[in-house]
């Protein structure tokens, strides 16, 4: 069942159900990818300048947003640090245009009054029957790469590779994910997304492993980004492999896991040779 209206007032009473749609990782500490906005000519300035009320996308704004940040830098993931490096602060200031020329910049932190939880990743909270999920800033969540010690490990994403998990999580698991804007603060910029709220319960591992395996995703067993084993899968067919698909990345409803917050990455030849290794 989808709820269909959330006021602010309601949403204490949904505290552990937000709890449940937030990737909340416990890890060491990984290098930033990003580096600070320039003071000088900074980003924040030019949103000051122009600022926008920011308003509600079409359902395909997240491909477009993928589609200008994909036509101004490419892929990533198999890069050196420092390249990749370059290529993230290419991709926030690309994205900053986008959305000034879209006027999907929010001027005001208007969730500051109703959020309710934050985890690793995001802040989130209800609104109009979707949560609605906002990053750290200048942080675009996890993805996972090729380790220099041949095995797989996590990383800060990009801001391309966090808009492209969630147009996987759309496109293979039927997600309903919308790209609502962002917001820039002299802190960095912080991108906000927004969900379709299930109601439903945490399913067990077990039930998490059949639902993958139903649609063609095999255990990379001996490797997870977390603490909990049993997370990690890959697709040989599709080239995507699917990290932290634990129990709180799903919400079953009507006996079915549905994945909500779980890291897909389409697997690079360097990714993809690790985990071959890893399933061998």
């Amino acid at each position: 069942m989808v709820l269909c209206f959330l006021s602010a007032a309601f949403i204490p009473s949904v505290g552990t159900l937000l709890a449940r749609a937030e990737n909340n990782l416990e890890l060491r500490a990984i290098p930033a990818i990003l580096l600070p906005l320039p003071k000088d000519e900074s980003h924040r300035s030019q949103a000051d300048r122009h600022p926008q009320d920011g308003k509600r996308l079409s359902r395909d704004s997240l491909g477009a947003a993928v589609a200008y940040l994909g036509g101004n830098d490419g892929s990533s993931a198999e890069k050196p640090f420092g390249v990749r490096r370059k290529i993230a602060v290419a991709e926030r200031g690309a994205l900053i245009r986008w959305c000034h020329k879209n006027s999907l910049i929010f001027k005001n932190a208007f969730w500051e009054p109703v959020v309710a939880i934050g985890g690793s990743e995001h802040d989130i909270w209800a609104e109009n029957g979707r949560i609605l999920k906002i990053t750290r800033p200048d942080r675009f969540g996890w993805t996972v790469l090729p380790g220099d010690r041949g095995l797989p490990e996590i990383s800060h994403a990009t801001p391309l590779e966090y808009l492209l998990r969630w147009m996987y999580s759309n496109t293979i698991f039927g997600d309903s994910v919308r790209f609502e804007g962002i917001f820039v603060s002299d802190e960095g910029v912080q991108v906000i997304v927004s969900q379709e709220f299930i109601v439903g319960s945490n399913p067990t591992p077990s039930n998490i492993t059949k639902e993958m395996d139903r649609r063609g995703l095999a255990l990379i067993p001996g490797f997870s980004i977390g603490s909990e084993p049993g997370s990690s899968f890959y697709s040989l067919t599709k080239g995507l492999a699917v990290f932290d698909a634990v129990p709180d990345n799903f919400i079953e409803s009507h006996g079915v896991p549905i994945p909500i917050d779980v890291i897909p990455v389409m697997a690079g030849p360097l990714l993809k040779a690790q985990i071959l290794r890893l399933m061998a």
